[in-house]
């Protein structure tokens, strides 16, 4: 079991500042993954482990045992294999939907169906049709002020 709780109770250190410090080296991290590594249900990756004995100005020794050690991966920097790189000018959509309704609509038979090859692809129509919409009452407007 690692002996993260021991180090931080001696240092009058918390679990909050231990996260913080993970966080500002690894923003993937969160409160509940830092709260997994201290209670030993997870162990952090190399660059994360660095970051925890600076903080605790400790030894990777000191926070686990010989067989924990061992366990931990050696993970060598890689480039990520297909990767999507987003553009600077493309927006990331995330919304709640009732489950019934995605699992109906968005169905690989219903989306066929519609016409769609994919769920984004009815996503970018209908918000392609939106700016369509927008664009004909701008029109009108201006008519209007004309």
């Amino acid at each position: 079991m690692p002996r993260y709780k021991d180090l931080l109770q001696q240092q009058k250190k918390t679990q909050k500042d231990l996260f913080e410090v993970v966080y500002a080296a690894d923003p993937r991290v969160d409160k509940p993954l830092i709260n997994k590594m201290v209670n030993g249900i997870c162990l952090p990756t190399p660059k994360q482990i660095e970051v925890i004995c600076k903080f605790l100005n400790c030894e990777i020794t000191e926070l686990y045992s010989a067989h924990e050690l061992l366990t931990i991966p050696v993970v060598e920097a890689t480039k990520p294999i297909n990767k999507r790189v987003r553009e600077p000018n493309e927006f990331n959509l995330n919304v709640r939907i009732r489950r019934d309704l995605v699992n109906k609509v968005f169905s690989k038979e219903n989306l066929k169906k519609l016409g769609y090859p994919s769920m984004a692809d009815a996503i970018r129509s209908f918000v392609k049709g939106l700016e369509k919409q927008l664009d004909r009452l701008d029109i009108a407007e201006k008519k209007e002020t004309s």
